[in-house]
């Protein structure tokens, strides 16, 4: 039979990547690991795990039932610790993956009430590009924009964000203002890493233009900055442009980019109490924005 304690501690071997590490962070023998992990194997009738004396890689069999098992185990110490007390006094260290632009033009903003609220509950913020790994990371939750690809993951709905076309005053003055989509192909045009076309929708229609662009980033905000630097014209979330920006002006705005879901994402349903807070928070933040 396979226990939950041998689940774990191949879970947190995973995560550790080495048994040495694993043995001490479990305060365990680490051939008391090596063993538990081989009657795993033995159990499943499966290989799990290759192993050399300088590396540890996970077979096809082992990354799936990583995948599932992680989940579990991260269900089974959400259930513990609701039963020991935090159903009552949220608290512990909340690590979230974040967007650099929703850190900055959100977060920034709101996480002082979120401390007032609950401040026995510490946040560290990850805003790397990468995708943080829920499974792998350590991370509480992720707020992530497009189109999600792990299935096995749970998303809350957070947000829409659309897209429109922005330049400074200034470069309208110099350059003229496009009055179709057609003219932006004439325009010093500012794309997000890699896009070489535009597609923007009026209602039901769309036009896409082929843009040539000199200056690319994968931030908005470095988008947003250099628009207002008089370089050029910028397809931008309007998140990440404040209406009280009177240096920037909306071309075509009754054209506008693709819209981008932003959605929480968490390993499970069964969410412990500090997480649980954190997505309520930022759900009551959005429904009651104003910028």
């Amino acid at each position: 039979m396979i226990s939950l304690d041998q689940m774990a501690m191949f879970v947190a071997l995973v995560q550790n990547g080495s048994f040495a590490k694993t043995a001490e962070k479990l305060s365990i023998p680490q051939s008391t690991l090596s063993r538990k992990i081989n009657e795993l194997e033995h159990n499943l009738g499966l290989k799990l795990l290759h192993r050399t004396t300088r590396k540890m890689d996970l077979t096809e069999a082992g990354q799936f039932y990583f995948e599932r098992a992680a989940a579990i185990v991260h269900e089974a110490e959400c259930t513990h610790q609701m039963l020991n007390g935090m159903k009552i006094q949220p608290d512990g260290v909340l690590k979230m993956s974040v967007p650099v632009e929703f850190a900055h033009d959100y977060l920034a903003q709101w996480l002082p009430e979120f401390r007032t609220r609950y401040p026995k509950i510490s946040v560290q913020i990850d805003v790397s590009p990468h995708k943080a790994d829920l499974m792998t990371n350590g991370v509480d939750l992720v707020v992530r924009a497009g189109e999600i690809r792990e299935p096995h993951l749970i998303a809350h709905q957070l947000m829409t964000t659309d897209f429109y076309l922005y330049a400074s005053k200034s470069y309208l003055q110099e350059n003229g203002i496009p009055t179709s989509i057609s003219d932006l192909a004439h325009h010093d045009c500012l794309a997000f890493q890699g896009v070489k076309q535009w597609t923007l929708w009026h209602n039901q229609y769309s036009e896409t233009v082929q843009i040539d662009a000199a200056y690319q980033s994968n931030s908005f905000t470095l988008l947003m900055k250099w628009a207002q630097a008089n370089m050029g014209i910028a397809l931008l979330p309007e998140m990440v442009v404040s209406p009280d920006d009177r240096n920037l002006v909306k071309i075509c705005p009754d054209w506008q980019g693709q819209s981008v879901p932003i959605a929480i994402l968490t390993a499970t349903r069964l969410l412990p109490l500090k997480v649980k807070c954190m997505v309520a928070f930022l759900r009551e933040k959005v429904e009651k924005r104003t910028f």
